[in-house]
């Protein structure tokens, strides 16, 4: 069964970094930066097949330049079809 895992990221980057970080996070397949902060803080959203494809984009936002610290907050799954149901009124 093909799934579909929805995650919600927080992203702290240390100044000057924080907005190529966020290029960089948002030229990666399957992560959307939301919102980010002069302070460093940056908000993103990851979709991915797996829990396991979702870590592995955690690890390369943890090796682009800048960034001090990941954290999942949030994580939802469901099967791929669900996506492609109808929503009643």
């Amino acid at each position: 069964m093909n799934e579909i895992h929805i995650a919600g990221v927080i992203v702290h980057t240390r100044q000057p970094h924080t907005v190529a970080a966020c290029s960089a996070m948002d030229a990666l397949e399957g992560m959307d930066v939301a919102q980010f902060s002069p302070e460093g803080r940056v908000v993103a959203v990851v979709e991915a097949p797996s829990a396991g494809a979702v870590m592995d984009l955690l690890d390369q936002v943890r090796g682009i330049e800048g960034v001090l610290n990941v954290a999942l907050v949030y994580q939802h799954a469901e099967p791929a079809d669900a996506m492609n149901e109808e929503m009643g009124p």
